[in-house]
């Protein structure tokens, strides 16, 4: 049987209820799924329209399926919240999607859900789809709210919401299961240096550091594995940036939210062929005074570096990696393996030339993502000035800053800026 997507069966536009969801009340859950899908299947093959009342008009379909069946008040009300949550907003995981708590939604398979919470990534046993095609029936709802076109036929989807969400889909036949959905959103709790503060991932000192260098538009290279939060600290270093400032942002995919009323944004997320490299040469042509650049190993680091070198505005760069010397020893094998003619000494030279500071994003033992390290490149070496150091048991930590006077200081008292020279010893 052909089914059609609830929303458009109805003609209606809703907005999904905050509702509370207790699949405890349901025992028998096999029980709970038939009835689920057989309310369902009635309703899509079924038109209503503007003025039919719709509560009573799925009341009447879940009593229709249920008349058999010995449920309590308590299981009938569950039922009809979830043919709600169906139609007005998307499915099992409305609720999830609507709270702040949980920054990640992992689908593995239909009876096998993760969320990812304060850290934590545990199993939501409560809650379930009927099929691998009730999964992607939802996802497929999820991209129409927002007027996004996707190629289902696709095995390997990456795409963003308005709101920033991230969704990945994986389906066969590389997804052996049938189906994963990984729903990333994006982190609204962390927008300010403050909140940093609040849930202590970094120092005061370091909050001050970052925004004097960001002040006096130094270069910053960004970096940590996936998921840590690279792009939440993009965004809050970008909002210390000056009102008056030209910002140009370059990205796969439009995941920046950086809250400045002169930016523009870029992609090549739907142009293959076009190097991310060449839209860094024209954000210079257009009087970009910023350029803020997610993901430089992905691209031809050589062209930004060597256009980097002409043109020193405080960019931020972001990339993936283990460690601050990984960091830079992947540009280096990046720019090596594009141009093996070269010498390594002067691929070096005009790294270390390019960058100004260093930071370490990491998602620690105690699930909490903090702010581990924040290091100066020299001309030819690394120089740490904060860092989380471990404790024996690798559980707990503290911050260290290391007081010998950066050599960036002097760059900042050019500029005027003087307000942390007093955290450093001469």
């Amino acid at each position: 049987m052909n089914k059609k997507d609830l929303l458009s069966a109805f003609h209606i536009e809703a907005k999904p209820n905050k509702l509370i969801a207790d699949y405890e009340i349901f025992k028998d859950k096999d029980l709970l799924d038939d009835l689920r899908a057989k309310i369902i299947e009635n309703i899509a093959d079924k038109q209503i329209n503007q003025t039919t009342d719709f509560d009573h008009f799925v009341t009447e379909e879940i009593e229709s399926v249920i008349k058999d069946e010995n449920l309590s008040n308590m299981q009938r009300n569950h039922l009809y919240h979830l043919i709600d949550n169906e139609v007005k907003g998307f499915g099992p995981i409305t609720e999830l999607l609507e709270d702040d708590n949980i920054s990640s939604i992992m689908i593995n398979s239909p009876k096998d859900i993760y969320i990812e919470s304060e850290g934590k990534i545990i199993k939501d046993s409560s809650i379930s789809f009927i099929n691998n095609a009730h999964i992607l029936r939802t996802i497929k709802k999820i991209f129409e709210k927002n007027e996004l076109a996707i190629d289902f036929n696709k095995p390997i989807i990456e795409t963003c919401l308005k709101n920033k969400t991230k969704i990945n889909v994986i389906s066969k036949p590389v997804a052996l299961n049938g189906i994963a959905v990984v729903i990333k959103k994006n982190n609204t709790q962390i927008k300010t240096m403050d909140d940093y503060l609040r849930i202590g991932s970094l120092t005061p000192y370091m909050a001050l550091f970052l925004q004097a260098i960001v002040k006096g538009k130094l270069n910053i290279l960004i970096c940590g594995k996936a998921g840590v939060g690279k792009t939440t600290l993009v965004n809050v270093l970008g909002s210390l940036m000056e009102d008056e400032e030209r910002i140009i942002t370059i990205e796969n995919q439009r995941e920046l939210n950086i809250l400045k009323p002169h930016v523009i944004s870029l992609t090549n997320n739907l142009d293959s062929s076009l190097k991310k490299s060449s839209l860094f040469l024209e954000a210079l042509k257009f009087q970009a005074e910023r350029i803020i650049y997610e993901g430089i190993d992905e691209s031809d680091v050589l062209e930004v570096i060597l256009a980097n070198n002409m043109k020193d505005e405080g960019q931020i760069f972001t990339m993936n990696a283990s460690s601050v010397n990984e960091a830079i020893e992947n540009l280096e094998m990046i720019i090596m393996m594009q141009n093996p003619h070269l010498n390594l000494t002067l691929i070096k030279e005009k790294i270390y030339k390019t960058l100004d500071v260093i930071v370490y994003v990491e998602k620690l033992p105690d699930k909490k993502r903090r702010i581990t390290k924040i290091s100066e490149v020299t001309d030819n070496k690394i120089n740490d000035i904060f860092a989380y150091n471990y404790s024996k048991n690798n559980t707990t930590g503290e911050y260290v800053l290391y007081k010998n006077k950066p050599l960036l200081i002097d760059k900042l008292v050019k500029k005027g800026i003087n307000d942390i020279n007093y955290m450093f010893k001469e």
